[in-house]
């Protein structure tokens, strides 16, 4: 009987210690598993440009708000010039820089830092990348070009052109060879992918 005891023990701390075995081996495959799918997207191409475009919008703000303060005996001017000097406020906190980033399948063109503009652009969608520049009518901001398309523009004339399918983007940038390299490389790499799945 004293035998047969010390054999029990016996197998039941090899099993206590094979069932250990076993969760530390879960465990570890568990945290390389984790790790790996908890693994984040770094973009190949991320810059942010700065601009004093966001200054040009505080100083009228501040006039008109502080104009609309010593109107007190004239309410609706008053208050106009209050909404509209609240609405440039609004806006110059909207355009204190321009990033542009990769995002794995596009382009990510976003002012900051209130985050009321932004345009995602697909690779698929990019026909054509040309360094070019912008015109001293397309100014600044986000409007339709006299060139035809649309300008993204923080600050300077420096741009890089986008064709797309039915328009063309000139996005402004303080960097444009390094964006065209970008895009070009990457626009590359889509084709030869392309290239490869129809063969």
């Amino acid at each position: 009987m004293h035998l047969v005891a010390i054999a029990d023990r016996a197998d039941g701390r090899h099993l206590a210690r094979s069932s250990r075995l076993r969760m530390l081996g879960w465990q570890g495959a568990f945290r390389r598993n984790s790790g790996m799918t908890s693994r984040r997207f770094e973009p190949s191409y991320d810059h942010t440009q700065r601009g004093p475009l966001c200054y040009l919008l505080y100083l009228p703000a501040a006039v008109m708000i502080g104009v609309a303060v010593t109107l007190r005996q004239d309410l609706t001017l008053g208050g106009i010039l209050l909404a509209a000097g609240l609405f440039s406020l609004l806006m110059a906190s909207a355009f204190h820089f321009l990033r542009v980033n990769d995002a794995g399948d596009r382009l990510q063109i976003r002012f900051g830092p209130l985050p009321l503009f932004r345009r995602d652009v697909r690779y698929a969608e990019i026909e054509s990348v040309e360094i070019g520049r912008t015109t001293v009518l397309d100014g600044w901001g986000i409007h339709r070009s006299l060139q035809g398309g649309w300008v993204w523009n923080l600050w300077g004339r420096d741009c890089v052109v986008l064709g797309l399918a039915s328009s063309k983007l000139r996005i402004g940038t303080d960097e444009p060879r390094g964006l065209a390299d970008f895009l070009r490389d990457k626009l590359g790499h889509a084709a030869s992918s392309d290239g490869t799945r129809s063969r």
